[in-house]
C-alpha cells in the first residue's frame, strides 16, 4: 500500500507547479498512456522466464490483498491535462480503472498512520460535500493538492481549490471517456496550439517568444503511438503554411538518409587493432543505431489532407511490444526533423520581412525630413501613424512575428531603426 500511496503523492504533486484559477473547463494539453496495454506488454515480456513469472504473480497477489486492485487487469489509463482558466491554467492527473473506493481510502489513512510525525501531517482524508479526499500538504510551498474518486472508474488528482469546485458544483468530468477510440492507443498526446499559445503570451516571458512562434504555425498537434506505428497530426493554419510544411520535413528526411549513409561507409567492421574492444562497441552501438535510424526514415511518409500535415511510420520488422525502442526512436526523430527545423527556417523568413519593412521605415522617415525643417528624431507608433497620415507611408509595416518597431539613436543623424525582437537590419 505503500507504493499505492506514493504514486498517488507523485501524481497529485505535478500539480504543485501550475496555478489554479476555477472556471470553464477547455483542455490545452492531454496525454494519456494505455496502461493495461503497457502492463500486457511488459507482462508478456517477463513471463516467459517461470521464476519471473512466479514474482509477477506474487506483485498482483500484494495489490490485491492490501487495495482490492489487480493491476494487470484493473488500472486502464493513467493521464494527465492542462485546462485553460480565464486567468490562467490548472492541472489534473487520473486514473481509470475498476477499484473499490472505500478500501483504498481506507488503505491509505491506515498507511498514512503508519509513517514518521511529519510526514504524517502532510497527509489528510476529510469530507468535501459527499466524497472523501485524500489531501496532500506542501507547507513550503503554502500548496494544497487533493485526490478523490469521481465515480468507481476514475481517480481524479489536482490543486484542491480546483478539486473542491469538482465536487461542491458537481460539475461533470467528461475528459476521459475509457470506451473513446482515441484512448485505445498506446500513447496519446493532443496540444490545442491555440490555447496553448494565449496561454504563454499572458505569461509575457521573452524566452517563450520561440515557443509561441511555433504554437502560431499549427491549431492543432496530435500524435499517437500504437505497438509499431507512429502518427503524428498538424492542422495548419492555412494551405501555404501545410505545402511549406510538408515539403520542408520530405527535404529534411531525404538530407537524413544521406547523412545516415554516409555514416553507415565510415563504421565498417574494424580490423585488429590495439583499441579493438572500444572500437568493437563503437561499431555495435554506432552501427546498430544508424541502421535503426535508417529503417525508421524509409517507414515514415508525409501526406496532405486538407490544411493538415500527416506523418506516419511503422516499424513491423521489428520486435512487437509496448513503445519498443525502435518505435521511440522513429518519434524522435520525427520530432527532431519537424518543428525545431521549420521554426528556424520559418524564423528566418520572417526576420528577412521584417528587416525589408525596416527599410521601408527608415526610406519614409529620410524622405520626411527631407520635406519639413522640423526633422522626425525618433521612431514610435505615434511616427508611424504620423507617416501613414501624410502619404510617406501606404500603411503601417507589420513585424510578421508580432514585434514592435522603434529607433535607437537620432534618425536625422546615424540612428537606426529596431525590431523588439529582431533587432536592426544585418
Amino acid at each position: 500500500m505503500k507504493k499505492f500511496l506514493f504514486t498517488l503523492a507523485f501524481l497529485i504533486s505535478l500539480n504543485s507547479i501550475f496555478a489554479a484559477v476555477p472556471t470553464a473547463q477547455e483542455i490545452v494539453f492531454s496525454i494519456n498512456l494505455k496502461t493495461e496495454k503497457v502492463i500486457a506488454g511488459i507482462y508478456s515480456h517477463f513471463e516467459q522466464i517461470e521464476e519471473i513469472k512466479s514474482v509477477l504473480e506474487d506483485f498482483d497477489q500484494i495489490f490485491l490483498e492490501n487495495a482490492g486492485i489487480n493491476p494487470r487487469k484493473d488500472i486502464r489509463n493513467l493521464g494527465a491535462l492542462v485546462i485553460s482558466r480565464e486567468k490562467g491554467f490548472d492541472f489534473f492527473g487520473y486514473l481509470d480503472g475498476s477499484f473499490n473506493p472505500s478500501r483504498i481510502v481506507a488503505e491509505i489513512e491506515a498507511a498514512a498512520k503508519l509513517l514518521p510525525p511529519v510526514a504524517r501531517k502532510k497527509v489528510e482524508i476529510s469530507n468535501i460535500g459527499d466524497r472523501q479526499v485524500v489531501i496532500f500538504s506542501d507547507e513550503a510551498r503554502g500548496k494544497k493538492t487533493a485526490a478523490f474518486f469521481y465515480n468507481n472508474d476514475l481517480l481524479i488528482a489536482g490543486n484542491l481549490q480546483s478539486i473542491s469546485q469538482l465536487i461542491e458544483n458537481k460539475t461533470a468530468f467528461s475528459a476521459v471517456d475509457a470506451k473513446s477510440p482515441e484512448l485505445q492507443k498506446e500513447l496519446l498526446v493532443k496540444i490545442d496550439t491555440m490555447k496553448a499559445r494565449s496561454i504563454l503570451e499572458k505569461i509575457q516571458n521573452p524566452a517563450l517568444i520561440p515557443v509561441t512562434g511555433v504554437l502560431s504555425m499549427f491549431n492543432s498537434l496530435e500524435m499517437t503511438i500504437d505497438r509499431n506505428d507512429i502518427n503524428v497530426l498538424f492542422r495548419c493554419t492555412d494551405n501555404s503554411t501545410t505545402q511549406n510544411l510538408k515539403t520542408f520535413i520530405e527535404g529534411q528526411i531525404a538530407g537524413y538518409r544521406m547523412f545516415v549513409d554516409s555514416q553507415l561507409k565510415t563504421l565498417q567492421k574494424p580490423g585488429k587493432d590495439p583499441n579493438w574492444l572500444p572500437n568493437a562497441f563503437k561499431y555495435l552501438i554506432g552501427r546498430s543505431m544508424a541502421l535503426m535510424t535508417k529503417k525508421s526514415l524509409e517507414q515514415t511518409k508525409v501526406a496532405i489532407s486538407g490544411n493538415d500535415v500527416v506523418i506516419s511510420a511503422s516499424m513491423p520488422l521489428l520486435s512487437q511490444g509496448f513503445l519498443n525502442p525502435a518505435t521511440i526512436g522513429a518519434a524522435g526523430i520525427i520530432a527532431a526533423i519537424t518543428v525545431p527545423n521549420f521554426q528556424q527556417a520559418r524564423g528566418e523568413a520572417l526576420k528577412k520581412s521584417c528587416f525589408a519593412n525596416q527599410r521601408v521605415l527608415l526610406g519614409a522617415v529620410e524622405m520626411y525630413n527631407m520635406d519639413h525643417e522640423k526633422m522626425m528624431e525618433k521612431l514610435d507608433s505615434s511616427a508611424i501613424e504620423l507617416l501613414v497620415r501624410e502619404k510617406y507611408l501606404k500603411s503601417p509595416p507589420q513585424c510578421p512575428a508580432g514585434g514592435k518597431y522603434n529607433s535607437d539613436g537620432k534618425l536625422s543623424a546615424d540612428g537606426e531603426i529596431k525590431c523588439t525582437i529582431h533587432g536592426g537590419v544585418e
